[in-house]
């Protein structure tokens, strides 16, 4: 079960998981192997920018999720060692 907060009382508080129900086994363990050599990549998939209708159309989809959306700003040159 998952609740979504601040609640009045603890405004700090993000939020609260709590187990519900029996876990169970999964249905493909040799996936979990996998894990540990995946790799993902957050640079973009093209070298410009999303389109702002796009933008737009992300923004208020989490908008009516009761999310808010932050758009990251320009990419900053990065080491691939450090």
């Amino acid at each position: 079960m998952t609740r979504r907060l601040p609640r009045s009382d603890e405004p700090d508080l993000l939020a609260t998981v709590r187990r519900a129900g029996t876990a169970r086994p999964p249905t493909a363990p040799h996936l979990y192997d996998a894990l540990c050599r995946r790799r993902s990549s957050r640079f973009p998939f093209a070298d410009r920018p999303a389109p702002a209708s796009v933008l737009t159309e992300l923004t208020e989809a989490a908008h009516a999720e009761g999310s808010v959306l932050d758009l990251p700003g320009p990419r900053r040159p990065t080491s691939c060692c450090g």
